[in-house]
Order: C-alpha cells, then structure tokens, then sequence
C-alpha cells in the first residue's frame, strides 16, 4: 500500500541543512538569504515552500514526493547498492536521519543514480496484470556498449510506435530511455504516443483551463542476460504484447522468441490449491515463516468470475481457515477454480542481523511476479521458494 504524502509531513523529516540545499538547487534567486536556521522548524520552511515561485515550488515538491516514495528499506537499499556498483560516494544527509532524509540526499548528490532507480521502482508498482516474463529464451550475445544502445533505442521506437499505429492507431511518436541497473538488468523505457485526453489544469493567472494533450504511455522491457528471461510491460491485449516480445529478441537479441505454450505456463498456482496451500521452507536459509495473504480464484484460467480473498494484517489465521469460514464448500468447489493469483508474506533473518525482516511478493499465472524489484537477498530467497515448491518450470 502507497504510504500518504504531504508536503508538511516531509518538511518534519528532512534536516535544515539538506533543505535548504535543495532550495537552492531550484530557486537559488529566491532563497539567496535564506539559511539554515530559517527553515529548522517545519512551518518556517513551508512559508518558504509556499513563498518560492510556481515552477520552482512544482520542483521540490515533486523532489520531497520521489525521497518520500523512495525512502522505504528497499528504496534504499537499491540506491545505496547502485551507487556501490558504480563506485559513487556515499549520500549522508547527517546524524540521527530518517530514510527520506537519506533518500534525498540521494537525489541531491547522485542525480542520475536517485532518477533511474525511482524509475524502476515505480515500474513495480505498475498493474501486475500487464506483467509478462518470458524464460528460455536463447545464450544471445546482448551488446550493452554505447553505440549498440543507442541502435537499439531508436530500433524499439520504431518497432513499438510502429506496431501500435497500425493495431490501434496511437504511437504516432515514441522515445526509448534505456538503464542498467548493477550491470545485469537492462531496462527499456519506451514512452508511446498515446490518444489525445483532456488535460484540466489553472493557468498562471489562476483560471480553471481545458486543453487536448497527446500523452504517452509506457512500454518496458527489462533484458536479464544471466537469467535469459525477458520482463515486458504493456497495457495492450496480449496478442500486442506478444508481438512486443518478438521484437525485443529480434532487435537486441538477434533471434525469434521460444514458442509460448498456454499449456506450460512460468508459474503453475493450482499445485498450492491441490496441496491446500500447505508452503514448507527451509531454516538453513533464514526463512522463518511464510504465509499467504491473498489469494484470487478464477473460474478460468483465461478469465470468468473471480473470487479474492484478502487477510487482514492483523489476522494470524493460516489462509485455509479463512478459505473455509468465507468460501463454502458446498457452492465453491475449489477443485472446479483455479488459483491465479497469490500474495505472500515471508519474515527471514539477514546474515549476521537479530531482528527479523518481511517482505511481500505476488504471483499471478501465467507469467507475472514482484519479485524482481526486491533486494538480491529477498528476491533469491523468493525464487528459491517457487521452486521449491515446484511452480515454476525447470
């Protein structure tokens, strides 16, 4: 769940010093005389805020919204490991600081590392059902050099804007940011023309204005060579999506995409229903507990009725009690449903930490999983489990 933001709420967590570097950065002429010590209550440095000029105001609240979106455990944890592989000095905002002070601090120091990794964060909160990965596909030698991206990029464009102006007559233009993160995941943003909207907006003298736009939307690509998977996201129909895939291997990978059998999905959930969702793990690797807490059931498996159910975060209850007290077994056959999606919760110990961690993944079948924004640690001990239990194809 998205954590609520303010403007107020940031001001209390962000030092004076780090706010009024960032002042700076968007309004130098404005606060030339403003110190430290002007803005070190919060209602201070929100007159301040509320003071700068229309353009410079937008931009350091949309810089407090990206620390506050970023400043989580896992945010962080991204930042500090790619400012670590690219061998960046560290972002200390100061003593006894919280995460979203440390998360600006980030954004203020390492721009481009602060820009790319909320990039790729967001594109996990993106709608999982739009998710696809495809495995197997072929050892290609993937050419991440300057040159070569720089082909790809305009190649993709091409290939995206062109494919949607003739299936559904938008993509009149498209533009293709790409990023690495830790030099194994390769990111393709593509940014289509969408349909025009009305976009509703004051202008500068504070009158309520209508105007066409022509948004665009996304279209992302994340290549791991040593996993030969490919991550898609598209908000098309699946054929579109389909025909994206084959592109991308065409494009960057020189070869035709392996054949998708309906009949072999990457992660096969009704194994968990048949097993009345019973999820052994192994202690040696630090898991000491996991438990589902939401599960959709699906008349089939290409669609129908569905049916979800959703634990409370206070309720201890294993999730077949729940399934029993709410879903009567008499009208809801669970063998005659499908289970095509679930959340779970796992708590684990990191090496040489006391105090337990959690994290929360979902799959959803055919071919959608969270997992892969989650820290290393998390995200092998999440696809460890998976197979373990037999979900996803060898």
């Amino acid at each position: 769940m998205a954590r609520h933001f303010t403007p107020r709420d940031m001001l209390r967590r962000v030092p004076g010093p780090l706010l009024l570097d960032l002042f700076r950065l968007h309004a130098p002429d404005a606060t030339a005389s403003t110190t430290a010590a002007d803005i070190g209550d919060p209602e201070a440095a929100y007159a301040v805020l509320a003071a700068l000029p229309r353009d410079a105001r937008a931009a350091v609240e949309k810089a407090l919204r990206q620390a506050h979106d970023l400043g989580t455990k896992a945010g962080l944890g991204m930042l500090v490991a790619e400012a670590q592989y690219q061998g960046a000095g560290a972002a200390d905002p100061g003593r006894d600081c919280g995460p979203e002070a440390a998360a600006l601090a980030f954004a203020l120091r390492h721009p481009a590392i602060f820009l790319k990794v909320d990039l790729i964060r967001q594109s996990d909160q993106l709608f999982q059902r739009y998710w696809q990965v495809r495995t197997g596909l072929a050892d290609a030698a993937f050419d991440p050099t300057p040159p070569s991206i720089t082909r790809l990029r305009g190649e993709l464009a091409h290939a995206v804007g062109g494919q949607l102006r003739e299936a559904e007559g938008r993509g009149l233009r498209c533009t293709v940011e790409y990023y690495a993160y830790l030099g194994r995941e390769h990111y393709f943003f593509c940014y289509p023309d969408d349909y025009t909207a009305t976009a509703i907006a004051h202008d500068e003298g504070g009158r309520l204005r209508r105007r066409l736009v022509r948004p665009t939307f996304e279209v992302i690509f994340c290549y791991e060579p040593a996993a030969r998977s490919l991550h898609v996201y598209a908000p098309v129909p699946r054929d579109t999506r389909a025909l994206f895939v084959a592109h991308f291997c065409r494009i960057a990978l020189g070869c035709e995409p392996p054949p998708e059998d309906p009949r072999r999905p990457a992660y096969r959930l009704d194994l968990l229903r048949a097993r009345e969702f019973a999820l052994p793990f192994d202690p040696a690797d630090g898991v000491t507990s996991v438990r589902p807490v939401k599960l959709r059931f699906s008349e089939h498996l290409s669609g129908g009725t569905r049916i979800t159910l959703e634990l409370a975060k206070d309720d201890p209850r294993p999730v077949r009690e729940a399934v029993e007290q709410y879903l009567s077994v008499e009208r809801f056959p669970l063998r005659e449903w499908h289970l095509t999606q679930i959340a779970l919760e796992v708590q684990y110990h990191a090496p040489g930490e006391a105090q337990a961690r959690r994290f929360q993944f979902e799959v959803t079948h055919p071919h959608s999983c969270s997992l892969k924004n989650k820290s290393d640690l998390e995200r092998s001990l999440g696809e460890k489990l998976l197979a373990d239990w037999g979900l996803t194809h060898a």
